[in-house]
């Protein structure tokens, strides 16, 4: 490995640590479980026009409940949970707060 991969490996690192990226993701992953089924209808030869908007209109409807507080206590403590796979270095100190502990060393 040369120093050019390890600078690479460790700006993605934190790039991953960040909470903003770790939400974004686990959000978007959300998302897409969710339309991925309605895709599959809405491709197949049998589907026709009105089936199409039943699908979307359910598919909206879900996504619209997303935007709720209970959604995002979800993603938050997934994120939390989450939070060893990924190294983070951040602590729960009460609901919704996160204290920032410092990188890691890397010596």
């Amino acid at each position: 490995m040369n120093g050019d991969n390890i600078a690479e490996a460790t700006g993605l690192l934190v790039i991953m640590k960040n909470e903003e990226f770790r939400f974004s993701l686990i959000f978007l992953k959300k998302i897409l479980e969710t339309t991925e089924p309605a895709d599959k209808i809405c491709q197949t030869r049998e589907s026709s026009l009105s089936d199409a908007q039943i699908v979307l209109n359910s598919v909206m409807q879900v996504l619209k409940d997303y935007r709720s507080d209970n959604v995002f206590e979800d993603i938050l403590n997934t994120m939390t949970q989450d939070c060893d796979a990924f190294l983070c270095n951040y602590t729960k100190e009460k609901k919704n707060q996160y204290k920032f502990k410092g990188l890691p060393s890397y010596k």
